[in-house]
C-alpha cells in the first residue's frame, strides 16, 4: 500500500503526498481526482509535476498541479533531506556518473527547445446520451500512453476496457468495484477510435524526440 506524509483538501478533492527515495532519486508520489502517481517531482516554481519522466520528454509540457504553500515548502525540504542523504552515500564515480546524466538531461532539453518538440493535440470531448445521461468521451494522454477518459453523472475517470469497434465502453468501476458497460453510438466511437489512435502516434513521436535528443545530448557530453 502506497504511503502519504500530507493530506490537503482541494477543489478536485482530497490531495495526498509523500516523498520517497528510489535508489539514487528522490520522488513525489500523489494521490487526487481518483488518480496516483508515483514518479512526481517538483518545478522550479514549486508546482508538482505528475510525471517527471514525462516533464523531461516532453521539455517541459506535461501536466502539472499548483500546490498549497504549506505543502510545496514541505515537499521541498523532504527532497533536499533525501537528495542530500544520497550524495553522502555516493561514491566520487557514482558522484561524477550523476552529474554527467544530470548534464546530458540538461543537454537534450536544449536540443528540444532548439529544434522543437513534436506537438501532441488535445482531442475534442465527444458527448452523447445514453439511458438518458449525458455522456462525455475524451481522448487523454497519461504516461505516453493514449487512454480513453469518460464522464457520466454517476462515473468519472479512465475507462478500464473498451471496445469501440465493437461500441461498447466499460465505466470506472464503482465504490462496490463493479463496472458496468455502456453502448456508443457508431459514429461517436469511429471519431473516439480516430482521437486515440492519432493521439498515440503523437505521444510516440514526442518520446522518440526526446530519446534521439538524449542519445545526442550523452554522446556530446561525455566526449568533452
Amino acid at each position: 500500500m502506497r504511503e502519504y506524509d500530507y493530506s490537503y483538501e482541494t477543489d478536485e478533492g482530497e490531495l495526498r503526498l509523500g516523498v520517497y527515495r528510489n535508489a539514487f532519486n528522490a520522488y513525489v508520489r500523489w494521490s487526487f481526482d481518483d488518480r496516483s502517481g508515483e514518479m512526481g517531482g517538483m518545478t522550479g516554481d514549486g508546482m508538482l509535476v505528475l510525471d517527471v519522466e514525462e516533464y523531461v520528454r516532453s521539455n517541459g509540457d506535461a501536466e502539472t498541479v499548483a500546490l498549497p504553500d504549506e505543502a510545496v515548502e514541505r515537499i521541498e525540504e523532504d527532497l533536499d533531506e533525501i537528495r542530500e542523504e544520497i550524495a553522502r552515500e555516493m561514491t566520487d564515480s557514482e558522484l561524477e556518473a550523476f552529474e554527467d546524466d544530470k548534464q546530458v538531461i540538461l543537454r537534450a532539453r536544449e536540443i528540444l527547445a532548439e529544434e522543437g518538440v513534436p506537438t501532441v493535440d488535445v482531442p475534442e470531448e465527444h458527448v452523447f446520451e445514453s439511458d438518458g445521461d449525458e455522456v462525455a468521451l475524451r481522448a487523454e494522454g497519461r504516461e505516453g500512453v493514449a487512454e480513453l477518459r469518460i464522464e457520466t453523472p454517476v462515473a468519472s475517470g479512465y475507462s478500464p476496457m473498451y471496445d469501440l469497434g465493437d461500441g461498447v465502453v466499460s465505466l470506472p468501476a464503482d465504490d462496490w468495484g463493479i463496472s458496468r458497460e455502456i453502448d456508443v453510438p457508431e459514429d461517436v466511437a469511429e471519431e473516439v477510435l480516430d482521437d486515440l489512435q492519432e493521439l498515440q502516434e503523437q505521444l510516440n513521436e514526442r518520446r522518440e524526440a526526446y530519446h534521439d535528443a538524449v542519445r545526442r545530448a550523452r554522446e556530446e557530453v561525455l566526449d568533452e
